[in-house]
């Protein structure tokens, strides 16, 4: 009886969480060639990073360093085909959160190595949709009110995968700025650098941001300095070079 339980109940863990993501995100994501944006995604993660299923382990594999191009190439050709279409699960995604009951059943699950099923975490769902908006960049500017109004969301998972997603839209994101300027100086040391890393990407639109970034360039944290460094290279702001930490240098783009 009591293997028949832990047999029994991995399996109703499963068909709950299925139903929690067929409630999240089947009923309006776009398909191409009868398949889901999030299988392209899916399939395409696997391919460079690491494959977004599985144990907790599988996090810290290394990146695939011989991906089957073929397969790449089919991926991103459909996610393009996609194209705009894909915006509002994109959003979706980078909105993902667990609720505790979905934390509880994945970990249950993911002790059962007889479970060839493993749900899609809210980080995996972070993850795709990074990819999705660096697969799209400009194309995917229509989702940029949506993830600065994620800028404004507490949890800072969220945060993270709405800065990281603006990054990839690039000079099109220029409306996030204003957004992103409070970051440069949050607590967290990952969202800041991201939020310096992506009004760097925003090219020249950012000159606004250079007055505000400028004093990063001496910070006491080395990293934030040089993504400093980097970001006014990309905004191609004038640097006095007495403004300049004497352990950055002055070679544009220098890391």
């Amino acid at each position: 009886m009591r293997t028949k339980f832990r047999i029994v109940l991995p399996i109703l863990c499963v068909a709950i969480l299925g139903g929690i993501a067929w409630s999240a995100l089947r009923p309006g994501e776009p398909v191409y060639q009868g398949r889901r944006l999030s299988g392209w995604l899916e399939e395409y993660a696997a391919q460079y990073l690491i494959p977004p299923v599985g144990h907790l382990d599988q996090y810290f594999r290394p990146p695939n360093l011989h991906p089957d191009e073929r397969v790449v190439a089919a991926d991103v050709a459909a996610i393009r085909y996609i194209g705009s279409e894909a915006v509002p699960s994109l959003v979706g995604m980078v909105e993902a959160k667990d609720s505790p009951l979905k934390q509880s059943l994945t970990a249950l699950i993911q002790k059962q190595p007889l479970v060839p099923f493993h749900p899609r975490t809210a980080a995996i769902y972070h993850q795709m949709a990074e990819l999705g908006f660096m697969i799209l960049g400009p194309d995917a500017k229509a989702a940029v009110p949506a993830l600065v109004g994620l800028l404004h969301n507490r949890d800072q998972e969220i945060q993270k995968s709405a800065i990281a997603s603006l990054y990839s839209i690039g000079p099109a994101a220029q409306a996030a700025q204003p957004a992103l300027l409070p970051f440069l100086n949050h607590t967290n040391l990952d969202l800041q650098e991201a939020a310096i890393a992506c009004l760097g990407n925003l090219g020249p639109a950012a000159q606004d941001a250079v007055p505000v970034l400028l004093p990063y360039l001496n910070h006491t944290n080395v990293v934030i300095r040089h993504k400093t460094k980097r970001a006014l290279d990309n905004i191609q702001a004038p640097i006095e070079l007495g403004s300049i930490s004497s352990d950055i240098g002055v070679a544009s783009g220098q890391s």
